[in-house]
C-alpha cells in the first residue's frame, strides 16, 4: 500500500508542540494540535458569550467553540479554534 503523507493528519497534544517538531513535519502532512495558554495569552480574555455551542458530550456537558482566525504560532501560520468545556471551566474556577 502506497500512502501519500499529504493525505495524513497528525494529531498531537500540547506536549509535542515545539517549533522544532512543527518544522520537522510542516508541509509533509496536515497538523491538528493543542496550544498552551501562554502561546495565545491574548485570546484567553475573550468573553465566553462570544463562543458558540459546538456539541454536548456524552456526560451532557456543553462544549463551546470560537474560531479566531489565522495567526503565526511556532513559526508557521495556523487556523486557531478555541474550545471551552463548561464543566471543566467551572471546576477550574472552584480551585
Amino acid at each position: 500500500m502506497n500512502i501519500d503523507s499529504q493525505d495524513l493528519v497528525l494529531i498531537f497534544d500540547r506536549g509535542f508542540n515545539s517549533e522544532d517538531n512543527i518544522d520537522m513535519i510542516f508541509g509533509k502532512m496536515r497538523i491538528l494540535g493543542g496550544l498552551k495558554r501562554n502561546q495565545v495569552t491574548d485570546l484567553m480574555g475573550i468573553p465566553k458569550c462570544e463562543y458558540s455551542l459546538l456539541y454536548m458530550n456524552e456526560k451532557g456537558h456543553k462544549i463551546f467553540a470560537l474560531e479566531s482566525g489565522k495567526r503565526d504560532v511556532l513559526g508557521n501560520e495556523f487556523r486557531i479554534v478555541l474550545t471551552y468545556n463548561e464543566h471543566t471551566g467551572f471546576n477550574q474556577q472552584k480551585q
